[in-house]
């Protein structure tokens, strides 16, 4: 039997996953490197982060316009 380890080595970039939508890929890989950054920036980023997350979530709110598409189908 394999001892496999899935960990992410620590300075390694991680790839974020894509959900198809270009705001959320944003906010994802706004927060992939967070680890890179001194501590005290993480608050800094985290808020541009919830600003775009709350973005999408306003804009699927909006009658008008088309909601937040899910995972593209396989």
């Amino acid at each position: 039997m394999s001892d496999e380890h899935h960990e992410t080595t620590p300075g390694l970039p991680v790839e974020p996953p894509v959900t198809g939508n270009a705001m959320i890929d944003a906010a994802l890989r706004g927060v992939a490197d967070l680890g890179d950054l001194p501590v005290e920036h993480h608050l800094a980023r985290l808020q541009q982060v919830q600003d775009l997350l709350n973005e999408v979530l306003e804009s699927s709110r909006n009658p008008g316009q088309a909601g937040v598409p899910g995972p593209r189908a396989r």
